[in-house]
This record gives structure tokens, C-alpha cells and sequence, in this order.
């Protein structure tokens, strides 16, 4: 077989830094990372965006040629915020269910929590939904009146309503008519001090760093005078494409991964199923002829 040879491939151009030490380059800004983002995105060029935003991590973590603080990039929570609705503080009239439908449809974590909603609906069971974000709390609200036709809207117990407020909340719902219903509450302000045994169902929409707030949260219907068995539902929202790296799937395995770190640290160095459980393993092998 004949081999073709090809030219050499010149540059037309001679790199104007070739042979010249110009040191180090000067940091991007704010507004350079997001301009350079939002072309690589309308582009679709998402292998160039993710190794982009690779090397802009990399630059955080690693120097400073890039000054840039974590803050320039994401304020506060709103990632988290983001993961459970692009639009939070959507304005919803009360009844309005057509509006509430299509807000809840660009969320996947808000449509699966709906239908896990329509279960206990139609089992006629009472839930806690946890929803940190008052926006949210206000939207969730208004929609659910409008969804399942309940005659006022559920109520919230969030940071604006005063400790001695909250019982007499919980005491009505507690003392309601047996059947649907769902009480809104934020999982910081109203996840630790009440009892509210009426519901055998626990959401949570929203979820904290802290594993820690989210089974107080847990504890609000697991408590002394719960006859129902107790569920707890923690929707995720899993990108089809990207379902490893999917944030719903990074907060919850940080989540697992603090409460067995909590866990292992508080749990004795031994307890009285260690020795059953070798002595076990050792008559076993001695039965099969092993020692």
C-alpha cells in the first residue's frame, strides 16, 4: 500500500508571546466568567462549558490567578434555591389552579412532590411539607388550596409567626376533621418544639446542610402519641443527562455521608450484639468443618 505524504501544516500567524516570557496573566472578572458562560451555553458548546467551569473550580481552589471569590459566582443559598425552582416568588391568586399547574410543571422536584401529595390524598392522610423559602411557602400554599379544593389555604409556620402563635396552629390542625390535609412549615424555625402527630407524613421539599435539622424535622410526627406508621419523602430532581453529577444527588449523598460521620462518632465502641455476632460466625464455621 502507497503512503500519501502529507505537507507540514505552517501557521500562517507567528504567536506574538513565542519566545518571550510575559509572566503571569492577568485575572479574569466577574463579568468576563459569566460572558464567556452564557456564549459557550447559547452555543450548546456544553464540553467546552464544563471544562470551563472545571478550570474556573480549579483556579478557586487551587491559586489566585483568578480573583475571584465564591460569592461572585453564587450568593447565598441560591443554588439550592435554584435546584427546587428557577422561580420562587411566583405570584399566584388564590384559586388560580391553571397558574399553579404551570408553575409547578417547571419544577421536577415540585411535580414529584405533588404526586406524592396526590397519594396521601387519596389515602386520606395529613402531611408536613418542610419549605425553607417564604416566597415559595406563600406559592405552595395558594396552589394546594386550588389543587385539592380545600376551603382556605394550609397554614405556615415559618420565622414571622412568634413562638406562642405556633401551638395554637398546631393545635388545630391537630384537632381537624379526619382526612386530607397538609401543614407548610420552614425546617429551621418550626423543626424543633412541637408535636404534630395528626400527620404520618413528612416532605421535604427544600433541605438544609445539616442532616441534623432534617431528622428533627423528622421528629416533629415520630413522636409519643403517633398510631400511623410514619413516612418520609425527600423528592430529587435527576438531570436525565448529567444524573451523577445532578445536584439534588450531590446535596443528599454530603447529607448521608455527615449523618453516618454523626453517627459513627456517637455510637459506642461496643454493644452486646458484637459478641452474639462472632460467636455466631464461629460456631458456624466449626459446624462446616472450617476450624
Amino acid at each position: 500500500m502507497s503512503k500519501i505524504q502529507l505537507p507540514a501544516v505552517k501557521p500562517k500567524q507567528i504567536p506574538w508571546n513565542k519566545g518571550r516570557l510575559v509572566g503571569q496573566k492577568h485575572p479574569l472578572l466577574p463579568k468576563q466568567v459569566w460572558a464567556i458562560r452564557a456564549r459557550l451555553e447559547l452555543a450548546g458548546n456544553l464540553r467546552d462549558l464544563a471544562l470551563f467551569n472545571l478550570a474556573i473550580d480549579s483556579k478557586l481552589r487551587g491559586c489566585d490567578l483568578v480573583r475571584l471569590k465564591v460569592s461572585d459566582l453564587v450568593i447565598g443559598d441560591r443554588v439550592r434555591g435554584i435546584s427546587m425552582h428557577p422561580e420562587l416568588d411566583a405570584d399566584i391568586a388564590f384559586g388560580d389552579q391553571n397558574a399553579f399547574e404551570a408553575w409547578a410543571q417547571e419544577s421536577a422536584r415540585v411535580k414529584l412532590a405533588l404526586n406524592i401529595l396526590d397519594g396521601i390524598r387519596d389515602r386520606g392522610e395529613k402531611a408536613l411539607l418542610f419549605l425553607e423559602y417564604k416566597a415559595a411557602q406563600r406559592t405552595k400554599a395558594t396552589g394546594l388550596a386550588a389543587r385539592y379544593g380545600l376551603s382556605s389555604e394550609p397554614m405556615i409556620i415559618n420565622g414571622d409567626v412568634r413562638g406562642p402563635k405556633r401551638q395554637p396552629m398546631v393545635g388545630e390542625f391537630q384537632a381537624g376533621a379526619p382526612g386530607f390535609d397538609v401543614m407548610i412549615l420552614s425546617p429551621r424555625a418550626a423543626g424543633v418544639g412541637l408535636t404534630i402527630t395528626a400527620a404520618n407524613h413528612v416532605i421535604h421539599l427544600s433541605r438544609w446542610w445539616n442532616p441534623a435539622v432534617e431528622d428533627q424535622c423528622n421528629d416533629r410526627v415520630y413522636r409519643i402519641g403517633q398510631d400511623k406508621p410514619v413516612t418520609v419523602h425527600v423528592p430529587l430532581a435527576v438531570h436525565p443527562s448529567y444524573e451523577g453529577t445532578s445536584f439534588d444527588l450531590k446535596l443528599d449523598g454530603l447529607l448521608q455521608r455527615k449523618r453516618a460521620l454523626s453517627h459513627d462518632l456517637l455510637a459506642p465502641p461496643e454493644s452486646r450484639g458484637d459478641a452474639n455476632e462472632l460467636f455466631s460466625s464461629v460456631v458456624s464455621e466449626a459446624k462446616e468443618g472450617n476450624v
